[in-house]
């Protein structure tokens, strides 16, 4: 198992920005006569906030990290489970059901700004759901391509590459899943 350096993201800076961030929300809140008492306790404001972070997986280091349902409804804007459920049916989300029925939604699908990058969903529309499983698209999605100069999928759409390429590689991709 290879072992990725681990970026500072330790609770106490995290903590501080989360800190200057609330700060200004709170300042702004107080223009209008309101506080961020009115959208919570602090308690129940810090379980909404972490209910963001994506859970641990055993699929992490090949897949993950993953979101759940709720986290990818704030993601997008505050949207209703049943609002995300709709977007997993159209194939303009990227999810993947657990052994245990529960649907993961890879973080590799979004950008920074929380936007989902579309090329991936149109790759997913294009193979049937009984064509191949989920866990086995995501893999592919991850591993990388040297048709694509070494990169994955994802990277190559994330930064803009040529999907006509992409769909090269999904259609060799569809005819050996036949």
């Amino acid at each position: 198992m290879t072992t990725h350096p681990v970026p500072d993201t330790t609770p106490h800076r995290i903590a501080a920005l989360v800190e200057s961030r609330l700060t200004a929300l709170s300042e702004r809140y107080a223009q209008y006569g309101r506080s961020l008492d009115d959208i919570g306790s602090p308690e129940e404001l810090a379980d909404q906030m972490v209910a963001l972070v994506p859970k641990p997986s055993a699929w992490d280091e090949a897949i993950g990290p993953f979101y759940t349902t709720s986290s990818v409804g704030a993601i997008l804007g505050g949207i209703s489970r049943q609002a995300v459920a709709d977007r997993r049916r159209r194939h303009t989300i990227f999810a993947l059901q657990t052994s245990e029925g529960d649907w993961v939604y890879p973080t590799f699908q979004f950008r920074p700004d929380g936007s989902v990058i579309s090329a991936l969903g149109s790759i997913q529309q294009h193979l049937a759901d009984d064509l191949v499983d989920g866990w086995t698209l995501a893999g592919w999605l991850t591993a990388n391509h040297a048709r694509l100069g070494g990169v994955s999928v994802v990277e190559w759409a994330r930064s803009g590459g040529d999907e006509g390429v992409v769909d090269s590689l999904v259609s060799d991709f569809e005819q050996r899943s036949r």
